[in-house]
């Protein structure tokens, strides 16, 4: 499974997630730079960052990361006396990105069009997906063009 289109698909499902993010490597990693690890709200995975005990910490901070939304970089050694004594000292470095994937925002507008038309234009300008419903008629996508009620 592609790991852009499950970002793509959990955000359409309204779900959080994190992605981590080999961002920087010196020496030798039992991975790669720019390898990648999606972790998802019910804890399952996508991808690697190589394993182990680095893994395993990058999967904790996702989870914190997915709640406070806010990013964290990483940093590990892989030297001998790393404390992941579990095949990973390979001697190296490397700097991990782990980010917030939210859900893109949604908004509700009530109202006929007198009302609803100023904040549907402000919304529409920040990208954010619009719902617009007055009692008779309910949209599940933004029609540009005008819809009557």
């Amino acid at each position: 499974m592609d790991i852009y289109e499950e970002v793509v698909r959990l955000r359409r499902l309204g779900q959080k997630c994190a992605l981590a993010t080999i961002v920087q490597v010196n020496g030798s990693i039992p991975s790669y730079e720019s390898a990648k690890l999606l972790v998802r709200e019910d804890g399952s995975m996508i991808g690697t960052v190589g394993g182990g005990c680095v893994e395993a910490e990058v999967w904790n901070a996702a989870r914190e990361v997915m709640e406070t939304e806010r990013p964290r970089q990483m940093n590990f050694s892989l030297g001998q006396d790393a404390a992941y004594d579990n095949g990973l000292i390979c001697g190296g470095q490397l700097s991990v990105f782990v980010e917030p994937v939210v859900p893109q925002p949604r908004v509700f507008i009530f109202g006929v069009d007198s009302i609803s038309s100023p904040p549907r234009k402000v919304f529409k300008a920040i990208f954010a997906s619009l719902i617009r419903s007055c009692g008779r008629k309910r949209c599940s996508e933004w029609d540009t063009q005008r819809v009557g009620c």
